[in-house]
Order: C-alpha cells, then sequence, then structure tokens
C-alpha cells in the first residue's frame, strides 16, 4: 500500500511543475526586449496565456509592441494618405 507522504510529494511536484518558473519568465522577458521572440513565443517560454505575458512585459516598464517608432513613419509615408 502506498505511502500518504509519497502521494502528498507528487502532488506537490506536478504543482511545482505546472507553476511559472520565475528565472525562464525573466529569461522570456529579456529574449522579448531584445526581439529576439514575440509575445507569443515569450508567452510559451515562461508557461503563461499572451495575456498574462503582456502584463508581465508592463509590470516592469516594457512595452509589448515590438515595432520602431520610425518604422511606423517609414510606412506611413509609403502608403500616402488614405
Amino acid at each position: 500500500m502506498p505511502d500518504h507522504d509519497d502521494h502528498d510529494e507528487g502532488s506537490r511536484e506536478r504543482k511545482e511543475l505546472q507553476e511559472p518558473n520565475p528565472y525562464v519568465i525573466d529569461l522570456a522577458v529579456r529574449l522579448f526586449k531584445e526581439e529576439a521572440i514575440t509575445q507569443g513565443d515569450g508567452a510559451l517560454i515562461a508557461r503563461v496565456s499572451r495575456s498574462e505575458f503582456i502584463d508581465i512585459l508592463l509590470e516592469r516598464g516594457i512595452s509589448p509592441i515590438q515595432i520602431d517608432p520610425n518604422e511606423v513613419t517609414e510606412r506611413s509615408r509609403e502608403e500616402g494618405p488614405k
């Protein structure tokens, strides 16, 4: 008969595997900040939803938008008035 403590330990280990790891979240944020990955990739790496990843970025003062303001200006000029 299995020991009850073994069952509790296994449940705790499974829960720890499912919870986001702060070091992995830091890695995902750093990669996103370096524009090496997208929001979706960051969320997958961090094991959180995309909206949670955006919230994490905002809490850390990082814009979730990866577009250069100069690029917006250039696109506007290229496309012209509509």
